[in-house]
């Protein structure tokens, strides 16, 4: 797999100075925090052969930008591991083995607001997410040990949305926050066969915390 460090930098510095752009254009509230929680992850799809979730983590930084008194567009750079538990044939005997597919994903998402007069704010949202591959492999336990292999193929790039519902809590320090998510993916899982019909998709609860400015 090719190295996507410089990809990742520059998207890490666009969103890094974004905030100002938007502040000097917009000049509403902007929050910037940070997030993290836990994600339950699968394969979707006619050609997937999926038996469980993967259980793993996500955790980032976000940027919030006002745009009105309900209205509001928020930019992230998370760590999504994503994958799915599939039957794995290791000579004569079926196991079940862990297929992780890692990445940088980057949402945009625009949130409305129920109310913003009180200090506890329900939200809903909904945009596209953009998930750069930094891992790829799949792990097999086989009499006590730990059997991996590089997966083959895998998508450089993986598009998808993000929906959900989200909670803000107002405190004196700043704002805790609470969201749960789906992300499903538009496109398929491997590269040089986009005819076979694999998608991730995964579900994430996650907590954080921002300040204003």
């Amino acid at each position: 797999m090719r190295s996507r460090f410089p990809l990742i930098v520059a998207i890490a510095f666009m969103l890094l100075f974004c905030p100002s752009i938007v502040a000097a254009s917009t000049k509403g509230e902007i929050q910037l925090g940070f997030k993290a929680g836990g994600r339950l992850s699968t394969f979707t799809g006619t050609d997937t052969w999926s038996s469980g979730m993967r259980r793993t983590f996500s955790a980032g930084f976000f940027g919030n930008y006002s745009l009105g008194s309900q209205i509001s567009i928020q930019l992230e750079i998370n760590y999504a591991a994503k994958g799915s538990i599939e039957d794995v044939l290791v000579g004569n005997t079926l196991l079940k083995g862990k297929i992780k597919v890692d990445y940088i994903e980057i949402p945009v998402l625009f949130r409305l607001a129920y109310s913003r007069q009180s200090s506890v704010v329900p939200r809903i949202f909904l945009g596209p997410a953009i998930g750069i591959l930094i891992k790829e492999e799949g792990v097999v336990k086989y009499e006590g040990r730990d059997l991996a292999w590089v997966l083959q193929n895998t998508r450089s790039l993986d598009l998808g949305i993000a929906f959900g519902l989200g909670l803000d809590i107002a405190t004196r320090h700043g704002i805790i926050t609470f969201d749960f998510r789906v992300t499903p993916a538009l496109s398929t899982l491997h590269e040089d066969y986009p005819e076979f019909d694999r998608k991730n998709i995964s579900l994430a609860l996650q907590v954080g915390f921002a300040i204003v400015r």
